[in-house]
């Protein structure tokens, strides 16, 4: 019996994120800064007419351009000089891999702005980076809509919050659909986390979840080795070419929703919404 489930495995992890970017081949290898990461592991979505005409990226794009994705023209609201860009947000998918499918590139002609919902980067599973835009350009990511223009985005694919059921934890997808996450006891032997249970660790050193719980659930999915590791890369590439300083929110405000004003006081850094 394996120890996690096909979603989980960490030995299937790369063979997943594998084969969902060689059906995207219009996400290029590209290096991205001077992040230190095999050129295999960066990714990068460029506008149609950047791509050789009639190659197979080519018309893969413009192909899913047709069917309302992947549009980079439509993706970003606007645009900002780098030295307006300020902060850096962290967010998790609650989802599987192919989230940007429906979520950052998801690009119908007729899309206003109100529905323009994209961020900078995605990291997947086995540490690959795609930039889906460039850092300066910007669009929906946070409730913090009046900082977004701001603030560079990341997504970090994580299955999120999942539950206890019998002796496996669980997942629900965007539709409803339950999935086995992993095994509850064998995952605990896992050569990498899999999960988090919030009675068992120091997250909440504030005392303000008193049932061990964050929203409603004890566990999370955890982050892989291979994501922490790209994500710090690139946080401190984006930090050191856009002038933004290398440090996180105050503890007391990490795990708090965006308040209109809550910002004011404290100096934008890497943080999370």
């Amino acid at each position: 019996m394996s120890l996690y489930s096909d979603n989980c495995d960490i030995s299937k992890i790369s063979k997943i994120v594998y084969e969902y970017l060689d059906e995207r081949p219009y996400l290029i290898e590209e290096q991205i800064f001077d992040i230190e990461l095999p050129i295999s592991k960066m990714r990068k979505l460029k506008k149609l007419n950047e791509y050789t005409k009639d190659s197979e990226p080519f018309n893969r794009l413009k192909s899913v351009i047709n069917r309302g994705m992947f549009n980079k023209k439509l993706m970003p609201i606007g645009r900002k000089n780098k030295k307006d860009k300020t902060a850096i947000c962290l967010h998790f998918t609650a989802g599987a891999t192919n989230g940007a499918d429906s979520t950052t590139c998801k690009t119908p002609s007729d899309i206003v702005d109100a529905k323009r919902h994209a961020v900078n980067y995605w990291v997947y599973r086995d540490g690959t980076i795609v930039e889906y835009m460039e850092p300066e350009y910007w669009a929906h990511h946070s409730s913090a809509d009046t900082e977004n223009p701001k603030i560079i985005a990341i997504e970090i694919v994580n299955y999120g919050p999942i539950y206890l059921e019998g002796s496996d934890l669980k997942w629900v997808d965007s539709k409803g659909e339950i999935y086995t996450y992993c095994e509850l006891d064998a995952a605990i032997k896992g050569p990498d986390k899999a999960f988090i249970d919030l009675a068992d660790n120091d997250y909440d050193k504030l005392g303000r979840y008193p049932n061990s719980e964050y929203r409603g659930y004890r566990y999370y999915a955890a982050f892989t080795t291979k994501q922490t590791q790209s994500v710090a890369k690139l946080l401190k590439a984006l930090c050191k070419e856009y002038d933004i300083p290398y440090r996180f929110l105050p503890y007391h405000m990490r795990f708090d929703r965006y308040r209109e004003g809550s910002m004011n006081n404290v100096s934008l850094s890497a943080t999370s919404y």
